[in-house]
């Protein structure tokens, strides 16, 4: 017997859309702004409700801006696992990983997430506030990622003398948002993202590819 979804109520679908225009416009604004120079009066005028009704929603400015992390993260993981869930070959699975990590997001977006990284406070109460739903996913990433590696090794385009661990640790140490960081740098120094991306690929699965059997000297 199927147990039917509850509908919710109009007053409920009313809330979670102005949260969403809410989420929005401060993430608009933050960007447009600075997180510093952006106020919750800014916000609600953006938005077309009063502050109380934005406090309703979100106790500070500094709750608001973890909630637009946290949905920001849950989109990210989102097409993370798309990828990483795809029938595409190993190495094309991980080169659409790196393209979302160093592509997927604008500048000010980078931005926007290492502003947060700076701030210490911000910074604990973020990695507190991961939702059960990202904890779940970079624990079923982590054992994706290990089953396309051991793929791609069993198919000869990775090298199976290297522990799948250790090329793990050195993919997803490229992932880290300190790189977000490096990247924004080389841009800023006319390295385009794009270009930046081709660069770290090849630097990965040049070191993690099979190596090709030498010819003896003398050998066509």
């Amino acid at each position: 017997m199927s147990t039917a979804t509850p509908q919710r109520s109009l007053k409920e679908r009313q809330r979670e859309e102005r949260e969403r225009l809410i989420l929005q416009a401060g993430e608009a604004l933050i960007l447009e702004k600075g997180y510093n120079e952006t106020s919750m009066d800014d916000i609600a005028a953006r938005v077309g409700v009063s502050k109380g009704t934005l406090y309703l929603h979100f106790a500070s400015k500094e709750d608001l801006l973890l909630a637009i992390m946290e949905t920001n993260l849950r989109a990210f993981a989102e097409s993370m696992t798309a990828i990483i869930n795809s029938e595409s070959a190993p190495r094309e699975k991980l080169e659409g990983v790196i393209r979302l990590v160093y592509i997927g997001s604008s500048d000010e977006r980078i931005r926007l997430m290492d502003a947060v990284l700076r701030v210490p406070e911000l910074r604990q109460r973020l990695t507190e506030q991961k939702s059960a739903t990202i904890a779940t996913f970079w624990g079923d990433f982590a054992e994706r990622l290990r089953a396309v590696l051991d793929e791609g090794k069993a198919t000869g385009d990775f090298d199976p003398a290297i522990p799948t661990p250790v090329l793990q640790a050195i993919f997803t140490g490229l992932l880290h948002p300190v790189n977000f960081r490096g990247s924004l740098l080389l841009a800023e120094n006319g390295i385009p993202r794009d270009e930046l991306t081709t660069y770290v690929s090849q630097f990965f699965f040049r070191g993690a590819a099979a190596h090709q059997p030498r010819h003896e000297e003398g050998e066509s």
